[in-house]
């Protein structure tokens, strides 16, 4: 009989612990991942500049510099755009009142699913020393 995670866990051959710390680097490889899938929305020079809808196109690079994983915790990784680099980001992304959204973290964020998917099963699959797919 199994009555718990961590009991179904350590019958397969891992611990919780190792399936949250191989989650934890699976999501640090998406999250790098994520970074510079962003980063190469950005990278476009400008002029021209960009277009409603577009990634913003690099003017100062300083929106490109500020694109980071800003935090590390078990199973939560934040990635960040902004900051005192360019407190403008947001507003590139999301847009204003008087101009359209440029985003750039979304689209980062579509093109990476996947990988996210693939790099969690991967990362348990290991963990586990087997194969569920």
């Amino acid at each position: 009989d199994i009555s718990g995670i961590a009991e179904l866990l350590g019958q397969m051959g891992a611990s919780e612990a190792e399936i949250i710390s191989a989650l934890t680097v699976a999501l640090e490889g998406v999250a790098a991942r994520l970074v510079f899938e962003a980063m190469s929305l950005v990278e476009t020079p400008y002029p021209p500049a960009s277009m409603p809808g577009e990634p913003p196109h690099a003017r100062t690079r300083r929106l490109l510099g500020s694109i980071r994983i800003e935090d590390v915790q078990p199973l939560q990784v934040t990635v960040a755009a902004g900051g005192t680099l360019a407190p403008y980001a947001g507003y590139l992304e999301m847009g204003t009142s008087i101009m359209q959204p440029r985003p750039f973290m979304g689209p980062a964020v579509q093109i990476t699913e996947s990988v996210a998917r693939e790099s969690a099963v991967d990362a348990v699959n290991q963990a586990l020393g087997t194969a569920f797919r």
